[in-house]
């Protein structure tokens, strides 16, 4: 009788199992999400929400895209940056950071292509510790 108790026991606790997530175990995650890319007269003004669920935050320090030649970050008006210093926005953990026309936000420039409204492009940003990610961004007017 004992033996079947102490078998059961074990079972039950075999079941309880702990997966940890990315904030507590003090990772970075950082996810891109909703682009979108306005037409400008010069290229394409590009916004989306970064959201961050770990627990400590990273930098996006720049960005690229296959149909520009130039792409930077340019900060949010008021925002002072060196001249010919790319701006750089931080992505502090557990955050959701929007890049908006009234704040910082991706511009490419010198377009390798036309391209049409509805259109899905990819950009990839670029982050101080994480990297590249490419993020799908739709051309809207």
């Amino acid at each position: 009788m004992k033996r079947r108790a102490l078998v059961l026991v074990g079972l039950l606790l075999a079941g309880c199992t702990y997966y940890p997530t990315i904030e507590d175990i003090g990772g970075i995650r950082i996810r891109p999400q909703n682009g979108r890319a306005v037409r400008q007269p010069t290229g394409l003004a590009v916004y989306m929400d970064l959201d961050s669920t770990g627990k400590y935050g990273d930098a996006l320090i720049g960005a690229s895209s296959e149909i520009s030649r130039n792409a930077v970050v340019v900060a949010a008006p008021g925002v002072e940056v060196a001249p010919g210093t790319p701006a750089r926005l931080e992505v502090p953990g557990a955050t959701l950071v929007r890049l908006m026309p009234q704040g910082t936000h991706i511009v490419l420039s010198e377009l390798t292509r036309p391209v049409v409204p509805g259109e899905t492009v990819i950009v990839t940003v670029v982050f101080e510790r994480l990297g590249r990610i490419g993020v799908p961004t739709k051309v809207v007017e």
